[in-house]
């Protein structure tokens, strides 16, 4: 019998949704968050996990190249993976749930930690 996927925490979908459109149409990510369309109790989290992945956006997509992720993992969202990425690296150090998209950034952690150990100049040069 088929088994439905289980799906993505519904605030990393918001929240890959508003740096989507932050990154590509422009706008705020305030004016994005407190839009009634994207309407989600918990904006604070939004706030945070968003503002987390655009700091730190130039070295996840150095991670990205570096272990091929967007190229290997082709059917996987950017916006998503990006979100995922920073809060694993950058925010909790965790990854709640059991969806698809979740178990691939987790499959990658060792690859994005020996990365950020070996760059780790880098990351303290521009965080300052």
């Amino acid at each position: 019998m088929f088994e439905h996927s289980i799906k993505v925490p519904r605030h990393y979908k918001i929240a890959a949704n508003i740096l989507k459109k932050v990154s590509t149409e422009g706008g705020s990510v305030k004016t994005l968050l407190y839009d009634n369309k994207l309407r989600h109790f918990r904006t604070n989290v939004l706030f945070a996990l968003i503002t987390e992945t655009i700091k730190h956006a130039a070295h996840i997509d150095k991670i990205f190249d570096s272990c091929s992720l967007l190229k290997n993992e082709s059917r996987l969202d950017p916006w998503l993976a990006k979100i995922l990425t920073a809060e694993l690296l950058f925010g909790k150090k965790t990854l709640p749930g059991k969806s698809k998209p979740e178990k691939t950034i987790l499959s990658y952690k060792e690859q994005f930690e020996k990365y950020t150990d070996d760059h780790e100049d880098d990351l303290k040069s521009k965080d300052q």
